[in-house]
């Protein structure tokens, strides 16, 4: 009951407050939060411009990908993927790790509301998410959800939809998460991809409404996919047809991945 509670009030909008006082605040201040050009809003034009050019990106993966190429190396050996798509809107590197971080880590959900539009002012995208028939984010498990408040994977995905006026449902508790003993994030990549404790499951009264859907799972960052892998594995073994992925930033390769 206490982890059913907890899962709940992930989706409450429990920082509703704070999120409107960040919001107001922002606008006031009317500055970009990465050069200080003033008037402006939170992310210049120039800014915008020169660190959120959108590039092309392996459909599978998410990494960037060499001109001429359907898939990156590494994806074009797959036979049988997970995720039918997968989509990211900028690398995890500067700026956009600080903002994330801020975010994720700093109690400002309020980005969210910068960075959600962003996320899907990208035509591949657009294109990617029109075919979807039910959008969920990636939840927390609920020690991390007791930790931090709200789920920021949620909030972008909320700020993504309200921009594009999205008529697409949103199920929030689509997907369950059971607590891990090592946070994800503290992995190496090798363990990442192996981590047993990644579980997800789908609740018993959802199944039936994803039967033969195409599911759009959201997150905040992807570094190995492996998150990702686990939760369109629930989904499918649910009754799902496809699942595809989106995420705001993806981790760039590592050397041996280039």
């Amino acid at each position: 009951m206490r982890n059913s509670l907890q899962r709940e009030e992930q989706y409450s909008a429990p920082m509703q407050t704070l999120r409107d006082l960040w919001q107001r605040g922002a606008a006031a201040l009317g500055s970009c939060a990465l050069c200080a050009a003033w008037p402006a809003p939170p992310i210049c034009t120039d800014c915008l411009a020169t660190f959120g050019t959108a590039v092309p990106r392996c459909p599978r993966c998410a990494l960037p990908l060499a001109p001429g190429l359907a898939f990156c190396t590494d994806c074009a050996t797959l036979s049988c993927p997970v995720l039918n798509q997968c989509a990211a809107r900028v690398d995890y590197a500067y700026p956009w790790n600080g903002l994330i971080g801020q975010l994720k880590f700093h109690q400002r959900p309020g980005w969210a509301h910068v960075l959600g539009p962003m996320l899907v002012n990208d035509p591949s995208i657009l294109e990617m998410v029109s075919n979807c028939d039910v959008w969920t984010p990636v939840p927390l498990t609920p020690s991390r959800l007791a930790a931090r408040g709200y789920n920021q994977s949620w909030e972008l995905l909320k700020a993504a939809h309200q921009h594009l006026h999205g008529q697409t449902p949103l199920w929030p508790q689509l997907l369950t998460r059971s607590d891990t003993r090592t946070i994800q994030h503290h992995l190496p990549r090798a363990n990442r991809l192996t981590n047993p404790h990644l579980r997800f499951g789908v609740p018993s009264h959802l199944v039936r409404h994803i039967h033969k859907r195409h599911v759009l799972v959201v997150d905040d960052v992807m570094t190995t996919g492996a998150t990702l892998n686990a939760a369109a594995q629930a989904l499918l073994a649910a009754g799902a047809s496809r699942v595809s992925g989106l995420v705001f930033a993806r981790t760039p390769a590592t050397p041996r991945h280039l």
